[in-house]
């Protein structure tokens, strides 16, 4: 009898875009253009039918040391900061790198649109001198998403800790920090895997030792203080971005601490606010894509620029092209 009454529920193993068609976060998922939260036993009801979400459950409140991510990877709407407001704050401060960063992010939301047309996606290196503000835009741009972020060192981790890292959510942003060139080649080939989405691959034991590859769904930020120059391949996979200034004016911390304290409470309302052209980007991406590429290769023509750096950008700038009418930024 309990058995046959008791509501069952399917778990969300990948936060972020699910196939069913809703986005999630650690306390909620946001479907049909509405936010809702999980009940005590994490557990979120939708016309799909019932998903659960371990972290926010009060079975396992308690335990602090389960669900780190997903606690931090969390809407709270707890800002009221408009779209305008905030990108613009953003670009005062870190000027072109910022909107690159912000279209990186836009490309990021709808990223499973985004590779059926391109079948890559790159990443975003952040690189520059201690004090330059990189590591800052790759915090900022996280914001979209969870409000304490906290990257991994790629130096200490372990191949098994990144591949959980960059395989934890779909359609949105991951940081990874502290770049070197002297990597071992082992992080350096799982980096160049990224671009194409490929994750670790690994003999899974609990089924049959099947061989079995991770995907890689997720938008990844890389950041360091030396230029990505050990490997040629892994730098044709970057969308590169320099910091090249580590003094600055008093006009210039002023407007760096207004956006920290605009992203202090979190900018994951925007997230959904844009989550909201879904269905336009779906419609529209594939022809903006081929729009984009002939505009740019028109522009390039003549140039020795490498097909995969050219594809890098196409990417993300068609993304905004699909969506720059709807958005307000300056």
């Amino acid at each position: 009898y309990l058995y046959e009454n008791t509501e069952t529920a399917v778990q969300v193993t990948q936060l972020g875009w699910q196939r069913q068609g809703f986005f999630a976060f650690g306390n909620g998922v946001f479907h049909d253009e509405h936010f809702i939260k999980v009940d005590d036993y994490g557990i979120v009801k939708l016309s799909l039918g019932n998903f659960y979400l371990p972290a926010n459950s009060k079975i396992y409140r308690d335990d602090i040391k389960l669900f780190q991510f997903e606690r931090k990877f969390i809407h709270l709407g707890l800002s009221t900061i408009s779209l305008q407001q905030f990108t613009s704050q953003v670009f005062l401060v870190f000027k072109n790198n910022g909107k690159i960063g912000f279209i990186f992010y836009l490309a990021t939301l709808f990223r499973d649109i985004v590779t059926r047309e391109s079948k890559s996606f790159a990443i975003l290196n952040l690189f520059g001198p201690k004090g330059s503000g990189k590591s800052e835009l790759a915090h900022t741009l996280m914001t979209f998403f969870e409000i304490d972020n906290i990257p991994p060192n790629i130096q200490n981790s372990t191949l098994p800790a990144l591949n959980d890292t960059v395989a934890a959510v779909a359609n949105a942003l991951v940081h990874i920090e502290e770049y070197k060139n002297d990597l071992d080649i082992s992080k350096i080939e799982f980096l160049k895997g990224l671009w194409d989405g490929t994750g670790r691959t690994r003999m899974n034991m609990d089924l049959d030792k099947k061989r079995e590859t991770t995907s890689v769904d997720s938008g990844v930020i890389l950041s360091g203080q030396e230029m990505p120059t050990a490997d040629v391949a892994l730098f044709s996979r970057l969308i590169f971005l320099s910091f090249d200034k580590s003094e600055f004016t008093e006009e210039e911390r002023d407007a760096y601490q207004t956006l920290l304290k605009m992203r202090a409470q979190g900018m994951s309302h925007l997230t959904l606010e844009i989550l909201r052209y879904r269905k336009k980007m779906d419609k529209d991406f594939p022809y903006e894509y081929k729009k984009v590429m002939s505009e740019v290769n028109d522009i390039l023509k003549g140039q020795p620029i490498e097909d995969r750096i050219i594809l890098n950008w196409v990417a993300p700038l068609s993304a905004f092209r699909c969506l720059e009418s709807y958005l307000k930024v300056d």
